[in-house]
């Protein structure tokens, strides 16, 4: 479907805005032009910036639009861009200037071609009470203009008055859409009008046809369950008040004494929304934190979206047509793509079975907050009405995996990109998220716990492997490197880290390997059948060390992956300094020497110094971790001998510690914390519920939450 809107951010004073109003396609450039306090030649290169933009696309209904910071004061003979009617003010350098890039781009000032009173002309007041026309409007088509005046009602609590633009434009059709609030459910509803759609239903045995009648159903019940909340208010009934009187104030201005009471009443309103918007922020995020929901609460105080701006084609040039998208999408179709092929469906029929039961268990595992995919099933229904959705859904897959047919809907998603950090021309900079079907991922949740008791039955992940599975949290990492590091800086014994990112590693290893490590557990061939056919099916839509170092660049390439150089860094720490430079190289490409690095979310530096890293901490969340520290030592206390984490603790190293007082240990702030002394704690001896570490935290927690409530 073609964009109804597309922007471009060019700079901080230009930006661009195409908008499709039916048959009409207007292209809105909006500016803003440096001001009299900067040098002629950044005016100059403003507009020959601007010229550039022009230029790459042309466009019948051009308007652009903005402060110029120029008067052009009225045509002069000879002159076709400017017409007879001004402010009054005569043209300065910078209206020349102005006048002289709307002739070379035949352009017209719209402002100076209809005739306005002076009162409804000026668009600016300078701080000594002279009144300038300096906004203007720009178009190529003059006589798509209607007219262009002031609107001098509009309180916007700025020096400039706002400038309207009236078009002409074919007639079409306006959809609003209104924001009717936060979209609810009731459950019950829900599940009586999902029963009394599947009342009736009877399953076909081709998937094609059967799973657009369970989305329809099920799509259909939550539109008739979906009621609405009002959003609350933002702004207090006092910060409205003050609104109204400042524009009633606004009116009246004129002598010495309603300029002050205006301009004091200015004052007072925005003080008073800066406090609004102030407790509001507080608000969201204690109740953020109270219900651990922090992204939840970052959402909430969103004020606006990142789009993409013009990605960088290969040779670095900019796109500012549609081949943005083209871009996107051929570098998504070269990492996507598999070096052994398009993956072929397995034959069918295929012996596997979905139960019922483990269906109706994997749908009430599904999120909550999670945005639907192409058929627009939202998982809270799934997750809501398991019990009913179980039986068809059952019916649909099992016939998918007897006849080898994925109806399409299924395995299609919505691909769109998230920008991390650097670059926001490089499209290598975004990360790419699939908003999947939520059918489609009860279908993985199934595999994946089949799969899972195979891998927990054979123990085929080793514990050094967390942040995916349940009890493996990436705190087990971050303890076990922060306790190396100490005791080798304790202990004088030198230490290099290398920190490996991959490009796209989950997106980019080779199907043939997935297989591989599938059999290798042991896992039943059907199973592995099921995977791929779901995965010959799938589709997307772009929405808009030396030796250790090279040995893990060679087995990655075995299955797929490959080493982004330019992300992987390394790290040493030493007491004395090396005699020469240190430089770390693998396959040609040397790796960057870095201080610190955010691994698994925390800044590591060497020596251990978390300083930095509280310090960027709140005081209630710096409460929690030391809540969670303490949590974390009792089940460190419970482990196996065999757990990393736990052998880094108890390790000693073998060497003599250098003269001095030793840096504090991790450790040393538990017992401090327990009020025990350094050298009698032991983490082995130290059981959750039976040392003083667990009411000491539950105190601090309640405290914690007080302090929130106050």
């Amino acid at each position: 479907m073609t964009p109804r809107i597309e922007c471009y951010y060019h700079s901080d004073m230009i930006i661009e805005l195409n908008v499709k109003l039916g048959p009409s396609k207007v292209r809105l450039i909006q500016v803003h032009a440096p001001h009299s306090g900067r040098e002629v030649e950044e005016y100059e290169d403003f507009l020959a910036h601007l010229e550039q933009i022009l230029e790459a696309r042309s466009q019948r209904d051009l308007v652009v639009m903005g402060d110029f910071n120029a008067t052009t004061g009225t045509g002069q003979p000879g002159e076709l861009c400017v017409g007879k009617h001004a402010a009054g003010q005569t043209r300065n350098a910078r209206g020349q200037l102005l006048v002289d890039f709307c002739e070379e781009n035949s352009l017209k000032v719209a402002n100076t071609f209809f005739k306005k009173r002076a009162g409804r002309r000026w668009t600016w007041r300078s701080n000594f009470g002279s009144n300038h026309e300096i906004d203007y409007f720009l178009t190529r088509n003059i006589q798509g203009i209607k007219d262009v005046s002031v609107v001098s009602g509009f309180n916007g609590a700025s020096d400039h008055r706002m400038v309207r633009c009236t078009l002409k434009l074919s007639d079409f059709r306006r959809t609003v859409r209104p924001h009717r609030g936060i979209p609810m459910i009731k459950r019950d509803i829900l599940e009586t009008a999902i029963a009394s759609g599947f009342r009736n239903y009877k399953a076909t045995g081709n998937p094609s046809n059967d799973y657009p009648v369970i989305v329809k159903v099920v799509n259909q019940a939550t539109s008739k369950a979906t009621y609405y909340e009002p959003l609350p208010p933002r702004v207090s009934t006092s910060t409205q008040d003050l609104f109204e009187l400042r524009k009633t104030l606004q009116e009246r201005r004129g002598t010495g004494l309603a300029e002050i009471e205006y301009t004091e009443c200015c004052k007072l309103t925005r003080k008073s929304l800066k406090e609004d918007l102030r407790k509001r922020h507080l608000s969201v995020i204690q109740e953020a934190i109270v219900k651990n929901r922090l992204r939840q609460g970052r959402q909430a105080l969103m004020y606006q979206r990142r789009s993409i701006i013009n990605i960088g084609s290969e040779d670095g040039n900019e796109n500012l047509e549609a081949t943005t998208v083209q871009r996107i999408s051929r570098f998504y179709n070269e990492l996507y793509r598999a070096a052994e092929g398009p993956l072929s469906p397995p034959e069918a029929p295929i012996n596997f079975v979905f139960e019922k039961a483990e269906l109706e268990k994997a749908m009430t595992k599904c999120k909550v907050r999670t945005v639907p995919g192409k058929d627009q099933v939202r998982s809270y229904v799934l997750r809501s009405s398991g019990s009913l959705l179980a039986g068809p859904v059952q019916d649909l897959l099992n016939s998918i995996v007897s006849k080898g047919m994925v109806p399409e809907g299924l395995t299609i998603s919505n691909t769109i990109l998230l920008f991390k950090k650097g670059d926001a021309k490089d499209i290598e900079n975004y990360r790419p998220i699939s908003l999947l079907s939520s059918i489609y991922k009860v279908v993985t949740k199934v595999l994946k716990e089949r799969i899972q008791k195979q891998a927990d039955l054979v123990y085929a992940l080793p514990p050094e492997q967390a942040g995916f599975r349940k009890k493996f949290s990436t705190t087990t990492q971050i303890h076990a490197l922060n306790e190396v590091a100490e005791k080798c800086y304790e202990f004088n014994i030198n230490l290099y880290g290398v920190f490996v990112d991959f490009k796209k590693a989950f997106d980019s290893i080779s199907f043939d390997s997935i297989w591989s490590a599938l059999r290798e557990i042991g896992c039943d061939e059907p199973i592995i059948e099921v995977i791929k056919l779901l995965y010959s099916h799938g589709k997307s839509e772009v929405e808009t060390m030396k030796s250790m170092l090279d040995d893990l660049v060679t087995a990655t390439k075995q299955v797929g992956l490959e080493v982004n150089y330019g992300k992987t860094k390394w790290m040493s720490q030493r007491r004395s300094k090396p005699e020469e430079e240190e430089i770390l190289t693998t396959q040609g490409s040397t790796i960057e020497k870095v201080n610190q690095f955010v691994y698994l979310g925390q800044l590591i530096t060497w020596p251990r110094d978390h300083a930095q890293e509280v310090a960027k901490r709140a005081l209630a969340e710096s409460k929690r971790n030391r809540y969670e520290a303490e949590e974390e030592a009792a089940k460190l206390a419970k482990e196996e001998t065999r757990d990393w984490a736990k052998r880094t603790t108890l390790w000693t190293p073998e060497k003599k510690r250098p003269l001095g007082r030793p840096r504090i240990r991790w450790t040393d702030d538990l017992a401090e914390e327990l009020e025990c002394k350094k050298t009698e704690f032991d983490v082995t001896h130290h059981d959750f519920s039976s040392t003083r570490a667990a009411p000491y935290a539950r105190n601090q927690l309640e405290s914690w939450v007080k302090e929130s409530d106050n």
